[in-house]
């Protein structure tokens, strides 16, 4: 992803409301030790975008 993209996928997310935003490489990591893998409930995936609001 380039960072001109990121720049504007996080800039749209604040400027709508969102509380937190976070991108993220969709590459297998270890938790728990465990593999987990996002590409096997995203196929193709190359990040994840994650957000969050504030509970108020």
């Amino acid at each position: 992803m380039s960072f001109s993209l990121t720049s504007r996928i996080l800039r749209h997310a604040t400027d709508s409301g969102i509380d937190l935003v976070g991108i993220a490489s969709a590459e297998p990591f270890v938790r728990n030790g465990k593999i987990i893998d996002p590409t096997e409930s995203l196929p193709g995936a190359r990040s994840i975008i994650v957000s969050g609001f504030f509970m108020k």
